[in-house]
């Protein structure tokens, strides 16, 4: 992938200097969310919402820099004194999509509803996003919503809960969103009195979660719960795996 230079006087400090880039796809649009990973030390960005990023490197001859979003290609660069005097354009591929969609979609009705196996099996099938429990890991989630940093479409509710302050994921005004739990629309305990898992459980319990922006990529077993009966628009699926969280 293609790192380009545009002349841009940039600031530097006694032990490192400030590397400034922006991050876009293959038609220039700028991409938000993406991780931007200096090699030598392991310090890392995200772009914001104009792809842009700016990165403290220390002062060395060469480095490398890595940038990596989910559903493209990671790019990788050796810089120089002479990248960090000037502003870097990164620009990401997105893999190509190599299932044909009718048979993806046969593959995903298939899978398991309520089990974890099922969601190994969707993402297999290569429709909607996904992030297993190691990736998870690695965003080091400290809010529901960060467990989402990066994925389009979403964005980031504060909201008062049970254990304080919490900030969790939401979509545009003029879209809806459909949580399900563990494969399930939120569970019931004692008497049937409903609740929502996430009131118990913390982002620490989730070891994987699934995501569909558009009704077409909804598995099937999933479309009834997609587009609730009482609403005239299909909605963003959002699934989350939980540990320990099995229906009572």
């Amino acid at each position: 992938m293609l790192i380009g230079a545009a002349a841009v006087a940039l600031p530097q400090t006694v032990n490192a200097q400030q590397l400034r880039g922006v991050v876009r796809d293959s038609l220039a649009r700028p991409l938000a969310g993406a991780e931007v990973i200096l090699s030598s030390n392991g310090d890392r960005v995200r772009s914001d919402s104009l792809g842009r990023f700016v990165l403290a490197v220390p002062s060395r001859a060469v480095d490398t820099l890595r940038v990596r979003l989910i559903g493209y290609r990671p790019a990788e660069q050796r810089i120089s004194t002479a990248n960090v005097a000037s502003e870097l354009v990164v620009v990401l591929r997105r893999y190509p999509q190599m299932l044909d969609t009718v048979r993806a979609r046969a593959d995903q009705d298939r899978c398991t509803r309520d089990a974890l196996s099922g969601f190994e099996c969707r993402r297999a099938a290569g429709r909607g996003l996904f992030r297993d429990a190691g990736q998870l890991r690695a965003l080091r989630p400290q809010t529901w919503a960060d467990m989402f940093d990066g994925m389009p479409g979403l964005r980031r509710v504060p909201r008062n809960g049970p254990n304080g302050f919490d900030v969790r994921v939401g979509v545009a005004p003029s879209r809806c969103l459909v949580e399900l739990w563990n494969g399930q629309l939120p569970m019931t305990k004692e008497m049937d009195m409903p609740f929502a898992p996430d009131e118990s459980w913390s982002p620490n319990d989730v070891i994987a979660l699934e995501m569909y922006a558009e009704y077409r990529d909804v598995p099937g077993p999933y479309r009834g719960a997609a587009w609730p009966v009482d609403s005239s628009q299909p909605c963003v699926l959002v699934i989350y795996w939980l540990r320990g969280a099995a229906r009572r």
